[in-house]
């Protein structure tokens, strides 16, 4: 297979050099002299600093420099619970987790760039220190250095490059206050693969598709096939994205960035302006796509599945980036683009869903009506409401016969009683009345196990197909901790073992993180004090002075302003590689922290900086014995440095397996395997075969009382049909006016069984 269809092991391994340069431009310096200050000066460890200079992180810190106010919203979004009590709280209603300082201010420093890919899928950091102390004027606030007495703070400052980011400035907030502070964000937690490989995928598509259509037509819809894989994944793994309760808060976000959060900050994979700038150089590829009723019906497949994706990829712009390109959208895919529209698109295509009836109808309303509505007390008029609204927008809404029929509105599809409904698959058959309209003929993608029981049919990565029951699908792409039984699909379809084993790869530095806060109490008690900060001496000072050194030569307890007490050491969590086995033959290998599935190198920097954290703490507990040493102490100081002593050994031993764990891991970089056993699952009827639909104009009008609908359509008769089983009819149709001959023929299944009696015409 060749490295253009995107599923090539070259092309795993560009994305991997892609995935590290994300890292490496966004997070801050393993430094232990930056990531352990308050051991040096003594700082509360309530409060964290950061300088940037061209929107890089500094090592030097400058307090005085320019600092921004900040305000984040941040939607954890991998955690299916989380999710489901974020939707339940109205999302973000209770006062939000205010996480780390430390967190808060790396997590603001990356706001100071924006991260963008050329054609050639080169990362270039674009700095906005300039736009953020624009802001900062525009907001009245003044620069704070321009009274210090440093020329070469004054002269950098000046140029407008220096910014300190202070976490005293930065807040997590439930909704964000345009122009309150000088820097925005919006940041959705989402699963870090399955969306960079989709838009990698789809920039690569749109950058090359046009060109190789004609000629390399299989490779592209391969690689087609891999994106809505990747969205499938996304969907399963990243929930906060498919809930309709999310959609407001996308629409009317600000810096809109998705990534992952690791704990100590959060890192930016793509943006809504990344999004919006890839989707705007889609034209040309998209025009090369052959239109129903063409010749090729090859390249006329490919354009419903290229549709899904531009789909899911305009359901992550916020209001600025999808206004930004409206007018592309209605000229090159006869789309309509603005808010409204998009959102009434969106349902039909992507299976959206909430924790219940309520939440749903009302978040579906609130999120095409861009006033905010005043909602009935019942969801069922909510909902009749909503389908009146959108007809007179001209889209219609088709039912089975069982959801059609109501003495009132019989052309609204019931909302059925007990549940109601809770997601988006009612609106799988949306139509809109204009017959040029590209919405009527993209499909909605199958991407969710919600309404499937049974097996599913997946491809693996031996390349062989097999049964798979749902209950497990879901299980083994997650690469979940378990026993599972597969059927092969063809040839004897024999059933094999497939099994999933977890293995915890720093439980040895967990130890030591355990054991080094343990010696950090007792150093916090007996030890960890410094001595006042010089002052300028009075009449009456000399006495103070001797006094203090008096209590040295004694040993006793220094008279102190000041108390400096060790942070205790905090974990990045439980760190876990998983592989995948059929039979006993390797198919993947993944890498997760706390459950959640991360990159290998991440998981390397994770154990990194652990490691780097346990080291130096012991540097400073060393130092605080050694200033006893040698001096006379009381019996229970030399107790408590005895026992000190003897903790250390089992700390350095628990390093050092430690460390051999994390060198193990960086050999594992030859591996073959990808990280997921499923390589795609076959979803029947999930997308149009050929792609090639007719489609008939109509045009309908809703009477005044919304009690009438009109239809004014295209008419054919049934001429002759005839029972060929119990479940199958043959219908022939014919245009009124002509014979019977000149009409179509079909074979139908009855919605419902159909007695012998009632087989009438």
């Amino acid at each position: 297979m060749s490295d253009d269809d995107g599923t090539s092991n070259g092309y795993h391994i560009n994305k991997e050099n892609i995935l590290q340069d994300l890292a490496e431009k966004q997070f801050p310096l393993e430094d232990s002299e930056l990531i352990f200050k308050p051991y040096d000066e003594a700082e509360d460890e309530d409060h964290f600093a950061a300088s940037y200079y061209n929107g890089s992180q500094i090592k030097a810190l400058y307090p005085d420099a320019w600092a921004p106010t900040v305000s984040i919203v941040f939607m954890p979004g991998l955690d299916r619970i989380k999710v489901d009590q974020m939707e339940e709280q109205g999302m973000t209603q209770e006062a939000p987790n205010q996480r780390s300082p430390r967190w808060r201010t790396l997590t603001s420093g990356n706001f100071l760039a924006d991260l963008e890919f050329d054609d050639n899928l080169t990362l270039s950091r674009v700095d906005r220190t300039p736009e953020v102390l624009a802001q900062m004027r525009r907001r009245g606030v003044s620069n704070v250095t321009d009274n210090r007495s440093s020329t070469a703070l004054l002269r950098v400052a000046r140029e407008d490059r220096l910014i300190t980011i202070k976490s005293d400035n930065v807040t997590i907030v439930n909704t964000l206050t345009p122009g309150s502070t000088d820097l925005e964000a919006t940041l959705i937690e989402v699963d870090k693969g399955s969306l960079f490989n989709l838009v990698i995928d789809f920039h690569r598509f749109v950058r090359d598709g046009g060109a190789a259509l004609n000629t390399d037509i299989e490779s592209r819809v391969k690689l087609l096939e891999v994106m809505i894989e990747d969205a499938s994944r996304l969907a399963i793994r990243s929930p906060v994205l498919f809930r309709m309760s999310t959609r407001q808060q996308i629409a009317h976000s600000r810096n809109m960035r998705y990534g992952v959060d690791h704990g100590s900050m959060f890192e930016t994979i793509i943006t809504s302006v990344g999004i919006k700038n890839i989707i705007s150089k889609s034209a040309a590829c998209f025009n090369s796509l052959a239109t129903a009723g063409e010749s090729n019906d090859e390249q006329a497949s490919i354009r419903p599945k290229f549709l899904q994706m531009l789909v899911l990829l305009l359901s992550l712009l916020n209001d600025a980036d999808l206004g930004s390109i409206a007018s592309f959208l209605e000229k090159k895919y006869r789309i309509k683009a603005d808010r409204r529209h998009v959102e009434i698109l969106i349902p039909k295509v992507l299976p959206l869903q909430s924790i219940n009836k309520s939440i749903f109808v009302c978040e579906m309303v609130n999120a095409v009506e861009t006033r905010p509505q005043r909602m009935p007390d019942n969801e069922e008029k909510i909902w009749n409401g909503f389908i009146a609204q959108i007809l007179r927008d001209g889209y219609l809404l088709p039912g089975f016969t069982q959801q059609m029929g109501q003495l009132e509105r019989s052309w609204v599809v019931k909302f059925p009683d007990g549940e109601g409904f809770k997601d988006s698959y009612v609106f799988r058959n949306l139509q809109y009345h204009d017959e040029h309209s590209t919405i009527n003929v993209i499909p909605p993608i199958d991407l969710s196990m919600n309404h499937r029981t049974g097996e599913v049919t997946s491809v693996l990565t031996d390349n062989n197909r097999y049964l798979i029951a749902v209950g497990d699908h879901q299980k083994i792409t997650g690469m979940v901790f378990g026993e599972y039984s597969v059927t092969e699909a063809a040839g004897p379809k024999r059933t094999c073992d497939l099994s999933i084993s977890e293995i915890f790869v720093n439980d040895y530095l967990n130890k030591a993180i355990q054991r080094t806060n343990h010696v950090l109490g007792i150093v916090n008690s007996y030890f960890a004090t410094v001595k006042p900060q010089q002052r300028k001496l009075v009449k009456g000072d000399a006495l103070v002075r001797r006094l203090s050194r008096k209590f040295e030569e004694l040993n006793l307890p220094i008279m102190s302003t000041k108390t400096k007490r060790y942070p205790d050491i905090a974990s990045c969590g439980r760190l876990t590689t998983h592989e995948a086995k059929l039979n006993g033959k390797l198919l993947a290998v993944a890498y997760k922290v706390e459950g959640k599935k991360i990159a290998r190198r991440d998981l390397i920097r994770n154990m990194a900086t652990d490691l780097r954290k346990v080291r130096t703490t012991l540097h400073h507990i060393d130092i605080e014995v050694q200033r006893y040493s040698g001096k006379k102490t009381n019996e229970a100081t030399k107790q408590t440095i005895v026992s000190l002593q003897k903790e250390l050994p089992a700390i350095h031993q628990c390093l050092g397996y430690a460390e051999q764990n994390k060198q193990a891991l960086e050999q594992q970089d030859k591996l073959d395997v990808g990280d997921e056993p499923i390589v795609q699952t076959i979803f029947p009827g999930s997308v149009i075969a050929k792609g090639v639909v007719h489609w008939s104009r109509y045009n309908m009008r809703l009477s005044s009382g919304d009690r009438e609908l009109r239809i004014e359509a295209n008419r054919r008769q049934v001429r002759k049909f005839s029972w060929v089983s119990d479940e199958i009819v043959e219908v022939w149709l014919g245009t009124p006016g002509l014979g019977g001959d000149q009409g179509l023929q079909f074979f139908v299944s009855p919605l419902k069984r159909i007695l012998p009696e009632q087989r009438q015409w």
